[in-house]
């Protein structure tokens, strides 16, 4: 049991490192997420520009 002090701090020094990798990976996972919801709204109104384009204007009676 007096051996366990050194095993400690070296634990809670890999936790830091390892909470500090969390953190980096939770950024890129929301800057990612950011980006695909942009992407995917930038597709969907360039695909209902198409179908508008390819409709022709409507006649409104």
């Amino acid at each position: 049991m007096k051996n366990i002090k050194p095993f400690l701090s070296l634990l809670i020094i890999l936790i830091s490192f390892t909470l500090g990798g969390c953190e980096l990976l939770g950024d890129v996972m929301e800057f990612t997420m950011w980006t695909t919801l942009i992407v995917v709204g930038i597709v969907i109104l360039l695909i209902m520009w198409i179908v508008r384009k390819i409709r022709g204007p409507r006649r409104r009676y």
